[in-house]
């Protein structure tokens, strides 16, 4: 379950746990009081601490943090403050995005940048230095878990196997199809299921099939395996991208053996150069 520090207090904690939720995601971003205002957070640094707190001491969760960097103005030593107070609870997973700036949203329209992609690289590799060094286990481009606690729920997305989203504006993905579910509450709940048909949907085709399961599969640090691929989409992953494999593998952006294909260490914090060359 998914929930913001302000929601958490031990009712709440009780609550779920009567209806079977074993585990929690906090969207935190940061431990910076500036940071959490600029991006607009109705919590601070001592709502966290104290959320996390009634988490420790009620003791049946396992839980996420979920941390921003490449914010502007922060620094080495803001993120080594979120990483290190983070640290404090020991949770057992932690994401951790790049601040990404759509079209069209508010910090579009005030001309915010993030930092210079160099500076960003930077801030990646300490992220990883330091929850490594503590012993997580870096298994996906964002995701550091604790041996046996990787995210069950994410990596289904990731290994691109179906899944089914409930509630306003659910997603989900299956038959090769995508269905986004309606989004006004009300609507919603009056007629939760008996317009299935008439839900928005957007059939795959076998090009964006491949295209979504090598963006998610490459995300992951074991990456896919050819047969995978050939189970899949009844053709040669080899065959249909040698040039692709030869260029990446010559810019020491991917690793390839005999039966599976994962991005290199190098490859992990350039991703999307990966990408561009498979997405045509």
């Amino acid at each position: 379950m998914e929930t913001n520090p302000e929601s958490v207090n031990k009712d709440f904690l009780k609550t779920i746990q009567k209806i079977g939720i074993n585990r929690l995601s906090l969207g935190v971003q940061s431990f910076n009081n500036n940071e959490l205002k600029f991006l607009g957070r109705s919590h601070t640094n001592k709502t966290i601490h104290k959320a996390l707190q009634n988490i420790r001491d009620h003791s049946f969760f396992n839980f996420n943090l979920d941390l921003i960097f490449s914010l502007p103005n922060s620094t080495e030593k803001t993120l080594e403050n979120s990483l290190n107070n983070a640290l404090l609870y020991s949770p057992e997973h932690l994401s951790t995005y790049a601040l990404s700036i759509e079209k069209g949203t508010v910090f579009d329209r005030k001309k915010i940048h993030p930092l210079e992609s160099d500076t960003e690289l930077n801030q990646y590799k300490q992220i990883q230095d330091s929850l490594q060094k503590h012993g997580y286990e870096h298994y996906e481009i964002s995701a550091f878990a604790k041996p046996t606690k990787h995210c069950i729920h994410n990596r289904r997305y990731w290994e691109y196997k179906p899944f089914i989203g409930v509630g306003p504006s659910g997603h989900s993905y299956f038959n090769n199809h995508r269905y986004e579910n309606e989004s006004n509450l009300e609507l919603y709940l009056s007629e939760p299921t008996s317009k299935l048909e008439q839900i928005n949907q957007t059939k795959l085709s076998k090009k964006e099939q491949i295209e979504e399961f090598i963006m998610s599969n490459l995300r992951l640090k074991e990456g896919f395996t050819f047969k995978r691929f050939q189970d899949d989409f009844k053709e040669s992953f080899q065959l249909r991208f040698k040039n692709q494999i030869n260029k990446l593998d010559q810019l020491n952006l991917i690793s390839i053996s005999a039966d599976q294909i994962k991005t290199s260490k190098k490859g992990q914090a350039l991703l999307n150069t990966i990408l561009e060359e498979f997405i045509t």
